[in-house]
């Protein structure tokens, strides 16, 4: 069977048969501009009516019927037809034919010029059949690509490279089989959120995870402008107990504890939807609200945030700064955040007003209290505990966010076992999400 191969600008595909090649045709996937070629042949333009009759007959016979539709001119196709009309009468009689003796000797040489130009082709049409073959099967699983090894190994800029070469050719695969989306999500979430937090051919409920405890259904950088150049005038007087909980600036609320003990599943890193959101709204604040001091409460915020999920050795020291004086009560939540005993909880609280406290709200107590808890033992975590459940009568839904951080911290207290063994107990029973 006849195989052929398609080019349009730079893009080769095929091979297809002369009955694909119809198919095609019908349905309008290939135009005027397509160029065609059989092994070893020359690449001749569909709309070139003349040469593509000398050369691909079978093909002009099919391509033609679209001839009008592609705009290629009815002379054009007339003159054809007015050419091949008695095809018979162009045919050369035998008393026409003489052969020259002095040219016999170089026959010998285009035979073999021929043989050897047939055997090279039909290597390269094997090759080039074999690497498609190849490449279709690296791309409908990641783990034949080297993309896997480097997100894992922290390699991401060799990843994204990677990703930038190889995605118009993972969009294909997907979108001829959307099934093909559940293996590739945690590397996708991963290229998406090292950008702008959209990738084309997904959509934004398939990057959160629509119906997976996503926090926004739109975290691209796109939904974030929007965000911050909105709240740019008012953004400076912003406190957290001034924070509406249905607002997109609830991210500053966000206790970084709590989103890096989560890690749910289809996601590597970011690790989940709340570190992804997290990520992207840092970017486009700084686009947004750039470097002013007015803004600081707000950048300063969230790359520590940013930096406790993925830089968890880093102390508060490391990063406190002298405009974190200015940024009160801001500088006391991420303290109480980076806080690794109790003494260091002790110091960030050791300036707190009562002013700082009322302004701090109550997603910053509970997130310190937790905290606290997690670095107490016996009769002190028995007491902190017990201050949380009086909490949780007066905000049930911030006490029902902690409650695999409470489950915990009870089994510890009941079973005599550690942090690790008690959080491993509460895995066990989830689904889609581990809890550390």
């Amino acid at each position: 069977m006849k195989l052929y191969l398609l080019k349009y600008k730079h893009k080769i595909s095929g091979p297809v048969s002369i009955h694909q090649l119809k198919k095609l045709a019908n349905s309008r996937k290939i135009h005027s501009g397509h160029k065609i070629s059989a092994s070893c042949q020359e690449w001749v333009r569909l709309d070139d009516p003349d040469l593509l009759y000398s050369v691909y007959p079978d093909v002009y016979s099919i391509v033609s019927a679209h001839y009008e539709d592609w705009g290629v001119g009815k002379d054009q196709k007339r003159r054809r037809k007015k050419q091949n009309k008695n095809p018979a009468s162009l045919r050369l009689k035998p008393q026409q034919i003489k052969i020259n003796a002095s040219n016999r000797p170089k026959t010998k040489y285009y035979l073999a010029f021929v043989i050897v130009s047939v055997i090279v082709g039909f290597g390269l049409f094997s090759f080039y059949k074999s690497d498609q073959q190849q490449t279709q099967k690296m791309f409908a699983d990641p783990k034949a690509t080297k993309m896997p090894e480097q997100l894992f190994a922290g390699e991401f800029e060799q990843f994204k490279t990677s990703m930038n070469q190889y995605y118009p050719r993972i969009k294909e695969v997907i979108e001829a089989d959307r099934s093909k989306l559940y293996e590739w999500l945690p590397y996708i979430r991963a290229y998406a959120f090292m950008g702008d937090g959209q990738v084309d051919g997904i959509t934004q409920a398939e990057l959160m995870g629509d119906g997976e405890g996503s926090p926004f259904l739109d975290c691209s950088t796109t939904q974030w402008g929007s965000v911050w150049s909105q709240a740019k005038p008012t953004i400076s007087e912003t406190k957290p107990s001034n924070i509406a909980r249905d607002s997109m600036l609830e991210v500053l609320n966000w206790d970084a504890n709590w989103i890096k003990s989560r890690r749910y599943e289809r996601w590597f890193y970011p690790q989940n939807p709340y570190h992804a959101c997290l990520i992207v709204s840092l970017k486009s604040a700084y686009v947004e609200l750039g470097s002013s001091e007015q803004f600081l409460n707000v950048t300063h915020r969230l790359r520590k945030q940013v930096v406790l999920i993925n830089q968890p050795k880093v102390k508060w020291s490391d990063l406190k700064g002298r405009d974190d004086e200015n940024i009160k009560p801001w500088s006391i939540f991420s303290c109480s955040e980076y806080a690794g005993s109790l003494g260091e909880m002790e110091e960030c609280d050791r300036d707190l007003t009562d002013l700082d406290l009322s302004n701090l709200g109550p997603q910053y107590l509970i997130a310190h209290l937790v905290k606290k808890a997690k670095l107490s033992q016996g009769e002190g975590r028995k007491s902190i505990l017990n201050e949380i459940k009086s909490l949780s009568l007066t905000q049930p839904e911030l006490a029902k966010k902690y409650q695999m951080e409470i489950d915990a911290l009870n089994l510890t207290l009941s079973q005599q076992e550690d942090w690790k063994e008690a959080a491993s107990q509460i895995s066990s029973a989830l689904r889609g999400m581990t809890f550390e």
